[in-house]
């Protein structure tokens, strides 16, 4: 389990926050959709797609570069 900060669109709306001790933070949306993860050692997990419109991706861990095109990456 983790940390839970959720956007929520029932009731009144905004957030709905939940904790334990895992050490994991998790963002949700629409109501529990988990969007983005952050592990106990600042890992994160990305349920979709990472737009960066008109800026360039710069990694310096990973030498990951992309400043005139677009990086796929597929497991």
């Amino acid at each position: 389990m983790a940390n839970l900060i959720t956007g929520v669109t029932s009731g009144t709306g905004g957030l709905s926050t939940t904790a334990d001790a895992s050490g994991q933070i998790a963002l949700q949306t629409n109501n529990g959709t988990t969007a983005l993860t952050l592990d106990n050692s600042q890992n994160a997990t990305f349920a979709g797609n990472i737009a960066v419109p008109t800026a360039s991706i710069t990694v310096t861990a990973g030498n990951i570069s992309a400043p005139a095109g677009t990086i796929r990456s597929e497991e």
